[in-house]
């Protein structure tokens, strides 16, 4: 992600489409599902429609830098969500497009060099060719094909394809798959992966996904060695799959119980899902030290959101495959992040009433005018709708995207009481986390409004407020030495001041990439 410091200033004009667009159809985008927030219009529709097509139909699935992602897709399907208009939607667009590279091979810019042997055109005969497969300059090659294969196949026919038969690994989101190279997440799954899912053959009892997290902490065979500040991502991610952690894991994820996979079973596994991302996401900072949200970590609560969408379009037993997918994809990104403990109390104690930093009504904002319900101060506030308001400008797209993943879970599961979390507790009552008894519905909110002051609440920063406390993590903080540099906190009552999660593969041949790119920026959600 660009620093600020790096932003365009000025619009960079549209690029026009090239020929090998010309059939491509234009975005069909409409309200989520699913998940529903207040302020999508018309005019916010037709807007997003228009800027998604604009990029699908311009634009390559690279930024110029080349190992840089377009993003521009979820940015603006995330926004619109939130409730952006149009004007919004469209700066958006004009920011983010003068880091793009353009979709025509040709064009100034490009390296011709890395398209050497590719082939002129992609079918269904040379798709998984080496010469092209999981190469990345491929977009423009793979990105027609997949056109014209969800338009012959439709999408859930595209799914079947080209995500769980024998051969393979919609349109946009297959083309994106296929230039992702699988040669680290491959070791993760077993063979003939998906095919064939993974079995419990250990005789150890199943259990919900947090208990096996709390096994996977404990477990000296997945203890992640000694702590390197030099290591490149992909290395981590190379390092957490030797054989005798790849058998570990893969026990691991074999023993979390998914014989129901009715409508109301992968519920609950989506409302498991949804808890422990949500936790690792925003409840892995070391109690005593300055709040870390980890870059990584931070991706499996955006993809969790994503779960239930894909679920619902499968069979039965392609559920149980995705799920087991997510959950091997959960233990590696973790494993490359120094396997890092989960602390509720931590999480527990982010205020439930987060606010930006212009004072409020009753907190030095003036006297009330009219007659109003209380004093206006924050603790009677609804604090989603501050903190949705400067999400859902912030520059950063991971930033609206993890305030909708959690404002969206915060609708399913806010109200519940503490104890609720699924599998919380040992059949013999213990916590299977300690302090996770304590974890209730307002954890979502905790964490939304920890991950605001963290990244800052930008629109009333702009409008004279001082708020930023930190960055996304990128230290592995996992890792003891992770923190060696920093000096703790002295360690109060449970405030705001005490305590002060890219990519999912199918495995074999099926290329890595984040959940959110699986069935194409315009998955039904």
């Amino acid at each position: 992600m660009l620093k600020p410091s790096q932003k365009a200033r000025a619009s960079v004009p549209l690029h026009p489409p090239p020929a090998l667009a010309a059939n491509f159809p234009s975005s069909h985008a409409k309200p989520s599902s699913y998940f529903t927030f207040t302020g999508v219009t018309h005019q916010s529709t037709e807007a997003v429609r228009r800027v998604l097509t604009e990029n699908d139909h311009s634009y390559d699935m690279w930024g110029k830098v080349r190992f840089n992602h377009n993003h521009f897709s979820h940015s603006a399907l995330t926004r619109y969500a939130l409730g952006a208009p149009p004007e919004l939607l469209q700066a958006d667009w004009e920011q983010a497009r003068g880091f793009l590279a353009l979709l025509d091979p040709q064009e100034e810019g490009r390296d011709l060099e890395m398209m050497k042997g590719f082939p002129k055109k992609i079918t269904r005969d040379n798709w998984t060719d080496k010469s092209v497969f999981g190469r990345r300059a491929a977009h423009s090659l793979y990105l027609p094909f997949f056109h014209e294969e969800v338009a012959r196949l439709g999408i859930d026919g595209a799914i079947q394809e080209y995500l769980f038969s024998p051969a393979a690994t919609a349109n946009e989101g297959l083309a994106q798959t296929c230039q992702h190279n699988p040669a680290i997440s491959s070791a993760l799954f077993p063979p003939n992966w998906p095919q064939t899912q993974l079995k419990n053959t250990s005789g150890t009892p199943n259990k919900p996904l947090l208990g096996l997290y709390a096994e996977y902490l404990a477990s000296p065979i997945l203890d992640p060695g000694p702590y390197d500040s030099t290591t490149l991502i992909n290395d981590r991610l190379k390092n957490a799959v030797t054989p005798e952690r790849v058998v570990v894991l893969q026990d691991l994820v074999a023993r979390w119980d998914l014989s129901d996979m009715s409508e109301a079973g992968i519920a609950a596994r989506a409302e498991e899902v949804s808890w422990v991302a949500a936790l690792i996401c925003g409840a892995t900072s070391r109690p005593g030290y300055k709040t870390r949200i980890d870059f990584f970590l931070m991706h499996l609560l955006t993809s969790s959101f994503f779960v239930p969408a894909y679920l619902n379009r499968l069979s039965k037993e392609q559920r149980r495959i995705i799920l087991q997918t997510y959950a091997l994809t959960l233990f590696h990104i973790c494993s490359s992040r120094g396997r890092p403990a989960i602390y509720p109390q931590v999480a527990m104690g982010y205020p439930a009433d987060a606010a930006g930093p212009l004072p409020r009504a009753g907190e030095g904002a003036g006297e009330h005018k009219l007659p109003m319900i209380g004093d206006g101060s924050r603790n009677q506030d609804n604090p989603w709708f501050g903190i949705v308001d400067n999400a859902m400008m912030d520059y950063d797209s991971h930033v609206p995207k993890s305030i909708r993943s959690l404002l969206h879970y915060s609708q399913l599961y806010g109200y519940k009481a503490a104890g609720s979390v699924p599998g919380a507790f040992n059949a013999d009552g213990s916590e299977v986390v300690p302090g996770i008894g304590a974890v209730d519905g307002t954890v979502f909110v905790r964490i939304a409004g920890k991950i605001m002051q963290y990244m800052g609440w930008v629109k009333e920063t702009a409008a004279g407020g001082d708020s930023k406390t930190g960055d996304w993590d990128r230290t592995a903080m996992g890792w003891n030495g992770a923190w060696d540099d920093e000096t703790p906190h002295k360690v109060r009552k449970c405030n705001d001041s005490v305590w002060s999660m890219q990519a999912l593969s199918l495995g074999r041949d099926i290329s890595s990439v984040t959940l959110e790119l699986k069935l194409g920026p315009e998955a039904p959600l």
